[in-house]
């Protein structure tokens, strides 16, 4: 679908349960970062179309902490959509002033570390 992108700005401006839920998700994440932290890690099912990173990133560019996302792909084509994705994200980090690393792990990487405590420390949300 070539206009797809175009589509979901569009459906996500005029329809507000997306952003409601984002903002939602984003205040609660927020509102459990301790002040002393200085990292907040993320991990993200799906990165997807990244309209929900923004207005959080510029809430950690403002608490002046870095970020890193980590994105679990679920599906083995969306190399290409991950990359130009984490360039837009970095970018826009980039313009608040924030450190931001965008990094991903494929599903079957994770139910692998599932055995052992890897998966838990290394991808620790906070």
């Amino acid at each position: 679908m070539r206009n797809y992108k175009a589509s979901f700005r569009e459906f996500y401006e005029m329809f507000p349960y997306g952003r409601f839920a984002h903002f939602t998700v984003n205040s609660a994440i927020l509102k459990v970062v301790p002040t002393h932290v200085v990292l907040v890690h993320i991990v993200d099912f799906d990165i997807s179309e990244e309209s929900q990173w923004p207005p959080i990133t510029e809430a950690i560019a403002q608490m002046n902490k870095s970020f890193i996302i980590t994105s679990i792909k679920l599906d083995q084509d969306q190399d290409s959509k991950f990359e130009q994705t984490m360039k837009q994200l970095c970018n826009f980090a980039r313009s608040s002033g924030l450190h931001l690393k965008v990094q991903k792990m494929d599903m079957a990487q994770t139910v692998k570390n599932t055995d052992g405590d890897k998966l838990e420390s290394d991808l620790m949300a906070f």
